[in-house]
């Protein structure tokens, strides 16, 4: 299950503690920006803040140019057009002053400039001011508004975004999007931020909250690492946010401060109720959390009743493959915890995709864990993160989205007479799509003789085993021992070979002779296999067949659980036992009048998490 992080400070701070700070803080609300307290963990590397004797301001107080309060050779340049869309307010803020960025039509006005040479690996970074809605006054615009973006563009960028599609915090750095909890709450109201960006690789991920509330940003393991000084404050770091759907600031600033270095909690705390003090009122906190939601896939290697899900996905699936899927949704922060489980050790996993056709027609996936080779273990996992429109769907339409699990091997396929099908590249060789595919290109739908024993075809993106350089990357200490041990079957698990000893080939065996297979068959003729491991190029959409899978549902209760705290274990055992004998309906979960035998066997048959 998902577990709030904890904030910066090491607690999530309530209410009632964040008003008793707040009553002795506020009473001091004018102290000056060149007050800043000491840390032993960072060094200062700048410090803007809204002090007119650091700004240099042009008609209407628009602003031209900032300079570090730490630092005059720190200056950030005004780029952009029309200057009124950022000016210097001196009555904000209790007469402290603010900078009033109103870019609601997307010209693009920012400030850019360099941190004098100081290539920022861990990182921290408060600001004082807020957000407001977008750019159209709605939250509707499709695009983010970046308060500041470090670094250079692309993934060696970092950027805090407020999302006003849909109102989330979010950070960008090392690897995508971290999307965090919902902020609306703050729109309007001045606040203090503070971000954490930790050099990868790393197990903690990036750290943010708001006036002492954790912001729920996911870890990512990847890291930080600005790559240069560049600073961009109110647009993305490219400045291509020209036009209604850029990425420009609406709200609010009054101070922006960067330290080189990870600050720990007491530096934390010292800079955040320095900066406290200077706001007029307490900000709002956030809004109770959203229970986590369960969503659940059966899955089966065969379309059915019992697995509706469409056969585009696993159209010559394995018909003993079972298993179960479990997802726990987010609301707050837009993530999700899963666990995918096979039922038979035969199956190695090798990836798990989830589908969407509505979004992508195509065939491709709409996202997918794992990767070539890998055991179960990665079947597991914590804090991925969603699209909060995606999380949205998964709990209100789950039958939408479909899980399909691919693992090492495949069958042949037969036709409706049992019969195994000789191998046609103009028929065979697709896309999911219906496009055909150049022989160069891999789908799941591939020829093979019956005596290959390969459990991957030799991809030319990724090699194959045997290979110095592949073998390096995706070891496997069984995977021979699995490849040399018998012959694939068909789809209907029927051997249609066997090894003859004496003759030291493969000849029909019983059942391929009485299908009229020939040893000529066996050499000459390369069949239509069903490899369960997509190991296409992401651009061939190339068949998302695997090995089984099924729609996302939502679970069926759990009557045998009755503490409801998810599992059945000795605690409902010890409830049903003191229950023995009586007619208690609770505990009653046959039906038959009594709590007796069948609900004990009832119980003991649901032992384990609850689905």
């Amino acid at each position: 299950m998902l577990n709030l992080k904890p904030s910066a400070t090491g607690v999530l701070i309530c209410s009632a503690v964040l008003s008793g700070l707040f009553s002795g803080l506020l009473a001091g609300h004018h102290a000056h920006a060149d007050e800043l307290p000491e840390v032993d963990s960072g060094t200062l590397v700048a410090n803007f803040t809204c002090d007119p004797a650091t700004m240099e301001l042009g008609p209407g107080n628009s602003l031209l140019s900032w300079r570090a309060l730490n630092d005059d050779s720190l200056v950030l340049v005004a780029e952009g057009a029309p200057e009124s869309n950022i000016v210097f307010d001196p009555s904000e803020l209790g007469g402290l002053g603010s900078l009033v960025v109103d870019d609601r039509s997307g010209e693009n006005r920012r400030l850019e400039g360099s941190l004098g040479g100081v290539s920022l690996s861990n990182a921290t970074i408060f600001w004082v001011g807020y957000f407001s809605p977008g750019r159209d006054g709605s939250l509707g615009d499709g695009s983010g508004q970046y308060i500041y973006s470090l670094g250079i563009d692309g993934p060696g960028g970092s950027q805090l975004d407020n999302q006003i599609d849909d109102g989330r915090f979010e950070i960008f750095g090392g690897d995508g999007t971290q999307v965090g909890r919902d902020i609306t709450y703050l729109n309007g109201h001045y606040s203090v931020w503070m971000s954490r960006f930790h050099a990868g690789p790393t197990i903690i991920g990036h750290e943010s909250e708001a006036n002492g509330f954790d912001l729920l940003v996911p870890a990512d393991s990847t890291g930080y690492l600005a790559g240069d000084d560049h600073l961009v404050v109110f647009a993305y770091q490219n400045s291509s946010g020209n036009g209604s759907s850029g990425y420009n600031f609406v709200g609010n600033l009054h101070q922006l401060i960067v330290y080189d270095g990870l600050l720990d909690e007491n530096d934390t705390t010292a800079i955040n109720n320095f900066l406290r003090s200077k706001l007029l009122e307490e900000p709002p906190g956030p809004d109770p959390d959203a229970d986590l939601v369960t969503r659940v896939v059966s899955i089966s290697g065969v379309n059915g009743s019992s697995n509706p899900a469409p056969d585009i996905y696993f159209p010559y699936g394995d018909p003993e493959l079972r298993g179960e899927a479990t997802f726990v949704l987010n609301p707050n922060n837009s993530t999700m915890d899963w666990s995918i489980r096979l039922e038979d050790d035969r199956y190695l996993v090798t990836q798990a995709h989830m589908y969407n056709p509505h979004h992508k027609p195509n065939g491709d996936s709409i996202f997918c864990w794992g990767g070539r080779w890998s055991d179960h273990d990665f079947l597991v996992g914590a804090g991925f993160s969603l699209s909060s429109h995606n999380l949205q769907e998964m709990i209100d339409t789950p039958s939408m989205w479909t899980l399909v699990v691919h693992t090492e091997g495949g069958h042949f396929a037969v036709d409706e007479a049992g019969d195994l099908i000789p191998y046609d590249a103009t028929i065979h060789e697709t896309s999911v799509s219906g496009q055909v595919e150049s022989g160069g290109r891999y789908n799941n739908r591939v020829p093979r003789r019956l005596d290959d024993r390969l459990l991957r075809e030799k991809n030319p993106h990724s090699g194959h085993f045997g290979d110095a350089a592949f073998d390096a990357v995706y070891p496997d200490r069984n995977h021979f021992l699995r490849e040399h041990s018998t012959t694939f079957p068909d789809a209907g698990g029927n051997q249609w070979i066997e090894f003859d000893p004496k003759a030291g080939r493969w000849v029909p065996s019983a059942y391929g002779g009485s299908r009229g297979l020939t040893n000529q068959d066996i050499d000459r003729t390369q069949y239509l296999f069903l490899r369960y491991d997509d190991q296409g190029p992401s651009w061939d959409y190339g068949g998302p067949e695997g090995a089984g899978g099924g729609v996302l549902m939502i679970p069926a209760s759990c009557p045998s659980d009755f503490n409801g705290d998810g599992i059945v274990d000795v605690a409902d055992l010890a409830l049903l036992l003191r229950a023995w004998g009586s007619a208690n309906g609770e505990y009653d979960i046959d039906e038959d009048g009594v709590v007796g035998g069948g609900d004990l066997g009832l119980v003991l048959g649901a032992w384990g998490d609850c689905l």
